[in-house]
Order: C-alpha cells, then sequence, then structure tokens
C-alpha cells in the first residue's frame, strides 16, 4: 500500500473534492480502526464523503479494511442468525416473506435496546 497522509486524503476529499481510490479508502478505515485517527480528521472525511456520495471502490476499501480487523468467533454446535441489516424492520414484512423462513428459526420482533443495555461489556 502506498505512503498515505491524513494530509493527502483531506487534501484529496476536501480541497479537490476527488474520490478516494480503494486503497486510499482501505488506509483510512484501517488506521480509523487502529486507533490512529484524529476525530477532527474522521469528521472532515465523514462530512465530505456524505456531501460527494460513496463510489464502489471507497466501499470496497472499507469493507476490506474491517474485515482485515475482524476476530473469528469460535463456536460449536447449531447456530441461529437473529441480526438482520437493521433499522427497517423487514420482519414486519409480508405473510409470503415469512412463510418462506425456516421453520426451526423463530421470528424476532424489530425492537430498540435502551441505552443502558447498549453497553459493550
Amino acid at each position: 500500500m502506498a505512503d498515505y497522509t491524513w494530509k493527502s486524503i483531506l487534501n484529496q476529499l476536501v480541497v479537490k473534492h476527488e474520490h478516494l481510490t480503494q486503497e486510499q479508502s482501505e488506509w483510512y478505515v484501517d488506521e480509523l480502526m487502529d486507533g490512529n485517527a484524529d476525530a477532527a480528521a474522521v469528521g472532515a472525511v465523514l462530512a465530505t464523503q456524505q456531501q460527494l456520495g460513496l463510489t464502489a471502490d471507497e466501499v470496497a476499501g472499507a469493507a476490506h479494511a474491517m474485515v482485515e480487523h475482524a476476530l473469528p468467533l469460535p463456536l460449536s454446535g447449531e447456530t441461529t442468525d437473529l441480526v438482520g441489516t437493521g433499522g427497517h424492520c423487514s420482519c414486519r414484512g409480508s405473510q409470503d416473506r415469512q412463510a418462506r423462513q425456516p421453520r426451526r428459526i423463530q421470528q424476532v420482533r424489530c425492537c430498540r435496546l435502551p441505552r443502558s443495555a447498549r453497553t459493550s461489556a
């Protein structure tokens, strides 16, 4: 990966109004997840990306960096995925969609957790 700096990323986005490449986006998210990011710089990058809109390369670079930081979750036995995409409460969909769901997975209603329950352990 080329040598990027926060200054070069901000210059490209804020001054030149140009999108990041996939490699730049990966560097940015990697730095963010490593804790090497200045809050003001992150805010400027995110605000500018919101204005410009994200490209497929920017999303792909960010996703690759996040996958590289992911930790394995060793599990044994049967598991059930009960996490949706969030926000849209798709569990309130049509009966047709519910009928296609596997029988052994229980329907989970969308809800918002109280703030106190959202804190990490």
